[in-house]
């Protein structure tokens, strides 16, 4: 007896099994020749959807949207804790703005020109010797070169400046896409790391997008300015545009993949699954053999 009931246990579970399967929606299996019966149907998905993360790790100090929020372009979303950045900013920046250093150079610099030409005019009527002239000279292109370490300095200080504001910018996320936040990966205060940088996801709905896997003969039936129909799971139909054509056939079930986007500028229509609407000799062409 317990054999037979550990044979009917297996046999209940082999066919749940193959329900659920045949309850998880149309699979490319559906679409194999001899089935033609089955209309090409998918899943209606944003056309755009961005994980959006940080160039830079950190602690998450602010979170300027929630959930379900419509953003834009370039709206500031979250903000990392940079308050370590703003410091060493403001100590550059008061480096940078010093010229004092820099002023002195330039006094040596006038000071040892001078008495260059001195010497030179000396020089000229006997009153100096040349080594007096030549030492005048090289103290002359030492001060000038101190000044021109100075000016370089002043210059490296301005880049970084530069270099530490676009870090503190790029602590501030903002929406690479309109659309809305479906998802928050990050909450208040958690770490931000480099191998894991999403904050939040926006999905843009303003267009839906869809693939359908066809027979060859059903692609060949396609519309040639690329506009189709499809039906809706409420039973309405709605035009949609033709974003894709596989060049190649799937290598298990033969099938062409097939992208369109629907116009959601509403955001009337939901998420769900649709159904492609072929021309209606698509199942008798591709019933007719081959020639």
């Amino acid at each position: 007896m317990p054999f037979f009931k550990h044979r009917l246990t297996i046999a209940i579970a082999l066919a749940v099994m193959l329900l659920c399967q045949s309850a998880g929606g149309q699979s490319r299996s559906s679409r194999l020749s001899g089935a033609s019966s089955y209309a090409p149907d998918g899943v209606l998905e944003p056309w755009k959807t961005s994980n959006v993360a940080c160039a830079e790790p950190g602690l998450l100090e602010s979170l300027q949207v929630k959930l379900g929020e419509q953003v834009s372009v370039g709206q500031p979303l979250a903000t990392l804790e940079a308050s370590a950045l703003v410091t060493q900013l403001a100590i550059v920046e008061a480096q940078a703005a010093a010229l004092g250093r820099q002023v002195a150079a330039k006094a040596d610099v006038e000071l040892n020109q001078r008495r260059v030409e001195a010497l030179r005019s000396a020089r000229e009527n006997r009153f100096s010797s040349q080594s007096e002239l030549d030492r005048a000279q090289a103290d002359l292109n030492i001060s000038q070169g101190r000044m021109t370490a100075e000016i370089e300095e002043q210059e490296i200080l301005r880049l970084q400046v530069a270099r530490l504001k676009h870090q503190i910018k790029q602590r501030t996320v903002v929406a690479p896409i309109p659309g809305i936040v479906t998802k928050l990966h990050r909450e208040l205060g958690e770490y931000v790391s480099p191998t894991s940088p999403e904050i939040l996801q926006i999905v843009d709905v303003s267009r839906l997008r869809a693939s359908f896997f066809l027979q060859v003969a059903e692609v060949e039936t396609l519309p040639s300015n690329g506009r189709v129909h499809v039906r809706l799971d409420d039973g309405h139909e709605t035009a949609a545009a033709i974003e894709y054509v596989s060049p190649v056939s799937d290598g298990e079930s033969a099938l062409i993949e097939v992208r369109v986007l629907i116009d959601n500028p509403d955001r009337k229509i939901l998420g769900s699954r649709c159904t492609l609407l072929l021309p209606d000799d698509a199942r008798t062409k591709q019933a007719a053999p081959r020639s």
